[in-house]
């Protein structure tokens, strides 16, 4: 099913976009939702499994710095020529760790999910504070941005899943709910994505012609984001976890957060943001499959 997770997310974008009513009264819930998801994640996530990472810090320092700091320089950059709020909601989307998803994903396309895991965990563990700090940093000449209250966003929606998930794991009850994590995941994937999208449909369909740019800086972000990639990668497999590292980025979280924070109307810039990392990973998906399939065969 994980390898299908591309198709999942087409049909949870599809249904915000085209059927957004049933998925509006989900609005108010859905921080809880993503807590719900980042709780049956964190249960597969074993903090010794990046042990090894002294091994290899000064790489792992810039990848992070390749997942938060060249996303929002490259937002900034663009600052005057879009409006303040979709700034705003692609200013957040920049600067959110890379998603759980990762893992899965960089193990789905022969990547080295063991990195993908610590990439993600440092991200998500030092997020608390880098992601309202570049927020804060490079917005709050022109919008009013409260750096503590973004951060207490951020724990809630993010450590304490972890916390609660590793107190399930220290009383040995996570196997149970781990087995059935990917499952209701998937439905969850979907309740969000719909959810997050359904508000801002019409403010989709009625500035058509104001997402131009946005989605010119989104492209841009990932593309940059994939060709620092594979010049910094020594491996092909870690050169594959880089660019999944770079493009799949907590969305939902973002989502959430300009929700709560700034409104529907920011909402927007973050949502174009994900639709672009989601739409540029489905032939990369492919081109990698494929890739790994005629290796398999030669070696044959």
């Amino acid at each position: 099913m994980q390898k299908y997770f591309w198709l999942i997310i087409l049909i949870s974008v599809a249904l915000g976009l085209i059927w957004p009513a049933p998925a509006i009264p989900l609005k108010p819930y859905l921080s809880y939702l993503l807590m719900l998801m980042m709780f049956f994640t964190c249960l597969k996530i074993e903090i010794r499994g990046i042990s090894h990472i002294n091994k290899n810090i000064l790489k792992y320092i810039f990848v992070l710095m390749m997942v938060f700091i060249v996303p929002t320089l490259i937002v900034f950059l663009f600052k005057n020529a879009v409006s303040k709020d979709i700034f705003i909601g692609l200013l957040v989307t920049a600067a959110v760790p890379s998603g759980i998803s990762v893992i899965y994903v960089s193990d789905l396309l022969k990547g080295e999910p063991i990195k993908a895991l610590t990439i993600t965990t440092l991200a998500h563990l030092v997020s608390p504070v880098v992601t309202p700090a570049l927020v804060w940093f490079f917005a709050r000449q022109s919008i009013d941005v409260n750096f503590w209250d973004m951060m207490i966003v951020i724990i809630k929606l993010i450590v304490i899943p972890l916390v609660v998930a590793g107190i399930f794991r220290v009383f040995k009850w996570h196997n149970f709910f781990a087995e059935k994590s990917t499952v209701v995941n998937m439905f969850l994937t979907i309740a969000l994505i719909w959810g997050i999208i359904a508000p801002v449909q019409k403010l989709i369909f009625e500035n058509l012609g104001q997402i131009v740019l946005p989605l010119i800086i989104s492209v841009s972000i990932l593309s940059a984001g994939i060709v620092l990639s594979v010049i910094s990668g020594s491996t092909k497999q870690e050169r594959i976890t880089w660019i999944i590292t770079n493009i799949m980025r907590n969305y939902t979280l973002a989502s959430v957060i300009v929700l709560e924070m700034f409104g529907p109307v920011a909402l927007l810039g973050s949502v174009i943001y994900m639709l672009v990392g989601h739409v540029i990973l489905i032939p990369l998906q492919f081109i990698f499959s494929d890739r790994t399939h005629r290796v398999q065969h030669v070696q044959k």
